[in-house]
């Protein structure tokens, strides 16, 4: 079910506010020197991304696009502004309602800033160049995250399909490509599907290009597709050169401030500057879920079992 913020925010994303971005260019855009590096976090839905998103947003300070500039993703500039007049940042207690997180300075996903900006999409393709476009958020993204090492953090997991991309878009990148017990994944996503639809029939997120051949097969094999073509792309990525680490989901939850360190290293490693936040207290751990400790899941874990191997037998 989506929340009243998530309907709020919703609605106000369908105003056309492109027209504003001339008003907003002359007070604003400019050349702007300098670097603006991206470390994101990919994978597959369901992943644990959201978790590790929070923690680094409040371990560090480092910029990601919040909930309110979401819902302005039109006008990054004044969205920013607006952003920056509504109080502390927020990680909204590390909780979330399948990626959103409550509280207008909370961190979002932003798939229709993605969207928008970058022609970016969950659905796997090829996007188109928008050089103007480009120009003017890779510009503001330089103003936005000045104060905020010159980086910015995403978790909007279909990076996944556009990690060459932003390989390009900006100076420098770090992909982190968590993993997690795939059979926890997928019975995630099926009960994920219920809560969004009702039903676990309805497609829900990522959409590897693989995947479109399951369509019309049943939610166990869709699942199962979902998961290892989204996988596949980043491995891919990975063989042509790409800055992906991999870091498991419960290496996370058992030792939050060892998996902060070690991002600080890599991400320095490759000419990203982190700074730590002073006011950044994170948990010394979390609770871990398997799916596998529950007696009733048995019959989820067989289906998804078989449709794996039926992945993997062709």
């Amino acid at each position: 079910m989506i929340g009243i913020q998530q309907l709020i925010g919703k609605v106000a994303q369908q105003v056309p506010l492109f027209w504003l971005q001339r008003i907003e260019s002359v007070v604003y855009n400019r050349n702007r020197p300098g670097k603006i590096n991206l470390v994101a976090i990919v994978g597959p839905p369901r992943i644990g991304s959201t978790l590790a998103y929070l923690i680094l947003a409040k371990a560090f300070d480092i910029y990601y696009i919040s909930n309110v500039e979401h819902v302005f993703y039109q006008l990054p500039y004044l969205a920013y502004k607006i952003r920056e007049r509504i109080g502390a940042n927020n990680t909204g207690a590390y909780q979330s309602d399948l990626g959103f997180v409550k509280g207008l300075r909370s961190p979002a996903e932003a798939n229709m800033f993605w969207e928008y900006w970058f022609d970016y999409s969950i659905n796997q393709k090829n996007p188109k160049t928008m050089n103007r476009k480009l120009d003017y958020i890779l510009n503001s993204l330089k103003y936005n995250s000045l104060r905020h090492s010159n980086t910015l953090l995403s978790a909007w997991t279909a990076h996944a399909f556009f990690i060459m991309q932003d390989q390009h878009f900006f100076d420098n990148c770090l992909f982190v490509n968590l993993k997690r017990e795939i059979i926890d994944v997928a019975v995630s996503m099926y009960c994920a599907r219920i809560r969004r639809n009702g039903n676990p029939n309805k497609w829900m997120s990522l959409k590897p290009a693989k995947a479109y051949l399951y369509e019309n097969h049943n939610p166990y094999l869709q699942i199962a597709a979902q998961i290892r073509y989204t996988w596949e792309a980043i491995e891919t990525a990975k063989m042509q050169g790409a800055n992906i680490i991999d870091y498991e989901y419960k290496d996370i939850c058992s030792s939050p401030q060892t998996f902060i360190n070690m991002i600080f290293r890599e991400a320095r490693s490759r000419n990203i500057e982190m700074r730590f936040n002073q006011n950044g207290q994170i948990p010394r751990q979390f609770k871990y879920h398997s799916y596998k400790d529950d007696e009733k899941n048995m019959q989820l874990i067989k289906n998804f079992e078989e449709a794996f191997e039926q992945l993997n037998n062709g």
